[in-house]
């Protein structure tokens, strides 16, 4: 996980300070390598839809003072409009229709 969350601050150019949106972030074990990533002065959101594993990204999130859980619906990510520099979008999550709206940057992530 931790190559893989390197290889993507390559390509998505993260600097410290960054805002970065994980929708459909599950359990929150990219979130967290994230928000560790891009160090305090960054943001991460973890967006999730499924009751059960919203719980387990909010206790995981509860240590990192730098990740912000947002219970997501099937009409949206409810992010704050405009609020990120570039979003990782998990397969199977909705398709993601308004980028502009949340960021400038997204990247599908598969699973290896």
């Amino acid at each position: 996980m931790a190559k893989r969350v390197a290889e993507l601050a390559v390509l998505l150019q993260w600097r410290p300070g960054d805002i970065v949106a994980d929708i459909g972030a599950g359990k929150g074990k990219l979130t967290v390598f994230t928000a560790e990533r891009i160090g305090p002065s960054g943001r991460v959101y973890g967006t999730e839809m499924d009751r059960e594993k919203f719980a387990a990204l909010q206790e995981l999130a509860g240590s990192h003072t730098n990740i912000t859980t947002i219970k997501a619906s099937d009409s949206g990510t409810n992010l704050p409009d405009l609020s990120c520099d570039s979003i990782l979008h998990a397969p199977g999550v909705s398709p993601f229709r308004q980028a502009k709206r949340y960021g400038l940057k997204s990247v599908s992530i598969a699973k290896t």
